[in-house]
């Protein structure tokens, strides 16, 4: 198989990077991201799956150049690359440009759960805890057995440390762990809940 150079390679290439993230073996999928990239410099995925691998590993700058030449092509999968910016503008601070690319999202998809979720995640980050709960609240109404979406409400209710918010957050976490027993946070957010309302 000839490795420079053709687009067709660029394929197979693209293939084994998604294998070696499978794996946790990094270097080599950003090396076949690479490769994809120099055989077909077109191709919108390779720059989005190596950007989620610097995503990853902690190399922001870089997912985010990825990510942004992503969407320089005008993809059918342009909101899948406005949520991974998005949550890459969100892990390094810079919150209100991952609001917008989440809001991008639901200009063309008002019914995406992740979109909201993760827009209210960026609202909640930056103290906006009642734009936060509303859009929790979106993408609960959307996708009712959404267990990070309760999770994430019930904590900005007791933030927002309003009387008789505690009720709500205790429903939240309550669901949150209903949903998902597993769910330890929930399980010790929702024990806590109880002892501060007294039960």
């Amino acid at each position: 198989m000839k490795k420079w150079g053709k687009p067709e390679t660029a394929g197979a290439f693209l293939d084994r990077g998604t294998y070696f993230v499978c794996k946790g073996e990094y270097e080599a999928a950003i090396e076949d991201f690479t490769t994809a990239i120099e055989c077909d410099p077109n191709l919108a995925h390779a720059y989005n799956s190596r950007g989620i691998v610097y995503h990853k590993i902690g190399e922001y700058k870089k997912a985010l150049a990825d990510y942004t030449m992503a969407l320089s092509f005008h993809s059918n999968y342009s909101s899948m690359f406005y949520g991974n910016r998005g949550l890459t503008y969100s892990a390094i601070g810079e919150f209100d440009a991952a609001i917008a690319d989440f809001t991008q999202i639901l200009t063309t998809n008002p019914h995406d759960a992740n979109a909201w979720c993760n827009r209210g995640v960026a609202y909640f980050k930056k103290g906006e805890h009642d734009a936060a709960i509303a859009d929790y609240s979106k993408a609960i109404s959307i996708y009712p057995r959404y267990t990070d979406a309760y999770y994430n409400r019930g904590i900005a209710y007791i933030l927002k440390g309003e009387q008789g918010l505690y009720d709500r957050a205790k429903a939240d976490f309550a669901q949150a762990y209903k949903l998902d027993p597993d769910d330890v946070d929930a399980k010790e957010r929702l024990e806590l809940a109880l002892t501060k309302l007294g039960y």
